[in-house]
């Protein structure tokens, strides 16, 4: 009996704290409204939170009888978390407030040695130094958005097909026991879903699709509100759905893969080679090593026939895997990752007009498109807000 009166208790106290969270600055009567809680239950709750240091009372609004009200809101500064991002190349890592406000960011490059014990201790690194002078107490987490495929029960980032010999890392346990705050790990694309849906380009959409495009290619699916994760962790590998039967091997370990095609590696390679064999393009005088996907796009912008050419036809591959992700999960905006749109239009138009295309004209009818206003903070961000979600869903239980 007791443990049914605790648990209703906790249920009630997160969605007061929930509501509060998105609606705020927000009344006890709006609360109530919203909530379906009785005043006198709301006002218990209330004392309790205020109590913790959760909430504040800040400001005030008219009434209908004319009696002002004071608004509630999160008190940002009572906890932090971080998010963090890494893949072959980089590590992004940021401190956010209660209020998903940024507070410190910072950036380190991986460097030239890639063993899993040089980027675990980066990793770690990286994290510890974000979180100087703030006190553990105050650290509800750090959620890590992973370039490859995690066990999120578990902590362990199985795999990536962007990282040579990276399988089964224990990263949540070395996090854990290096920084002694809880880790959580999470797919980057996912991630970045997230942190759209809550403060990007998707904010109140309840269904969108983020398309990632970079060293790979994935979706990260938002289905009726709720971030879609799949049997075990693996929705939304976009990358790795078949659209070539001559395609050339994917370092996953199949053919004919659209990350093997579309990519930005893929894209590279093929600028390359075509150079080689002696074809014209603005770049044709750059260090192989040193070509770059926005060098590829800035010389498609200025007319260069060979990687117009290359984007054109990576284009109309991206507009068939995301078309299908439409016809299959039927989503109200599509949300492009920010590296798409950094040689102007053409590429991103090149894609819609395949999905229009391609998907069912009922799917598309109505959708949306957009380029993420997040950029490279999107991963980490997303991580950090996972950590945020299980502390208001526990009511502000640590």
């Amino acid at each position: 009996m007791l443990k049914t009166i605790r648990k209703k208790t906790e249920e009630k106290e997160s969605l007061v704290l929930s509501t509060i969270r998105e609606n705020q600055p927000i009344s006890r009567t709006k609360l109530k409204g919203l909530t379906g809680i009785r005043l006198a239950t709301i006002t218990d709750v209330v004392k309790r939170l205020k109590q913790d240091g959760l909430i504040i009372e800040q400001g005030r609004e008219e009434s209908l009888r004319g009696r002002k009200q004071s608004l509630l809101r999160i008190n940002g500064e009572r906890y932090f978390a971080l998010g963090l991002e890494f893949d072959a190349e980089k590590i992004i890592v940021l401190l956010i407030n209660l209020n998903s406000q940024i507070k410190k960011i910072g950036k380190t490059e991986i460097g030239e040695d890639k063993r899993e014990e040089s980027i675990t201790e980066r990793i770690a690194s990286a994290a510890s130094s974000l979180c100087e002078g703030i006190p553990r107490e105050k650290l509800l987490g750090l959620g890590i958005a992973d370039p490859g495929v995690v066990d999120s029960e578990k902590g362990i980032s199985l795999f990536s097909s962007l990282i040579p010999n990276w399988e089964n890392v224990p990263l949540g346990r070395i996090l854990n026991e290096r920084l002694k705050i809880p880790v959580k790990l999470i797919g980057a694309p996912k991630a970045k879903v997230m942190a759209e849906f809550r403060l990007g380009a998707g904010k109140g959409i309840n269904d969108l699709l983020f398309i990632e495009f970079g060293p790979g290619i994935a979706c990260g699916i938002i289905s009726e509100g709720r971030l879609l994760r799949g049997h075990n962790e693996m929705a939304g590998e976009l990358g790795h759905t078949h659209v070539s039967d001559n395609g050339t091997i994917c370092a996953c370990g199949s053919y004919g893969c659209l990350e093997a095609i579309t990519a930005v590696p893929a894209i590279v390679k093929k600028i390359k080679e075509s150079i080689k064999a002696g074809s014209e393009s603005l770049i044709k005088n750059s260090e192989d090593e040193q070509i770059t996907a926005v060098e590829i796009f800035q010389a498609a912008k200025h007319g260069d026939k060979l990687c117009l050419n290359i984007l054109s036809k990576a284009a109309h591959y991206l507009g068939l895997g995301i078309a299908n992700a439409v016809n299959l999960f039927n989503p109200e905006m599509v949300i492009f990752d920010q590296r798409m749109g950094i040689g102007g239009d053409f590429f991103l138009e090149e894609i819609k007009q395949v999905i229009k295309r391609q998907a069912l004209r009922f799917a598309t009818g109505s959708l949306k498109f957009a380029v993420s206003p997040l950029g490279e903070k999107g991963g980490p961000l997303g991580a950090a807000t996972l950590i945020l979600d299980e502390f208001f869903q526990s009511g502000g239980r640590m």
